[in-house]
């Protein structure tokens, strides 16, 4: 007779997780069906800029492709600088109410960024991206020069 009982209790448990990852689909879903205009313009704003990008290759893709090198660049700092703000604020503010150990999958993405070790990983990560670009770009730096001609030239 236990072993009938701790069946159903397995039972109930798978049952109870597939509701709750239900949950988190219709609420996922839900911010889709809400959001679905603005991602469509964004969406068609990405197309135009691309399209504009392609076609101003042709006259200025030297200033083109290193200003977008450099943009990324800039990106990386200004995140990794964002990152380590963000951190430093929450370390400081000490938050002991929130365990750093719980590894529960949460829904609200607020839990997360009050963590002070979501930045910090998120910085690291950046970092680590930054100087993964940051050598690709000093030694492939004849490359991209090389690619920049063959651009215009096919743009023309």
């Amino acid at each position: 007779m236990s072993s009938n009982l701790k069946v159903q209790s397995d039972w109930f448990r798978v049952v109870a997780v597939y509701y709750a990852a239900q949950g988190v689909t219709l609420q996922v879903m839900d911010d889709l069906v809400d959001c679905y205009v603005m991602m469509i313009v964004f969406m068609g704003i990405s197309c135009f800029s691309i399209f504009l990008c392609i076609v101003l290759m042709g006259w200025i893709a030297r200033i083109l492709v290193w200003t977008l090198l450099v943009a990324v660049h800039a990106a990386l700092i200004a995140g990794i600088y964002y990152c380590y703000l963000q951190y430093a604020r929450l370390k400081s503010a000490d938050n002991t109410s929130e365990d750093p150990n719980n590894y529960n999958l949460e829904a609200n993405l607020d839990y997360y960024t009050g963590l002070y070790q979501t930045w910090f990983y998120v910085g690291i990560a950046l970092a680590c991206l930054l100087g993964v670009v940051l050598l690709l770009t000093c030694f492939l730096f004849n490359r991209i020069r090389l690619a920049i001609q063959v651009i215009a030239e096919a743009s023309r």
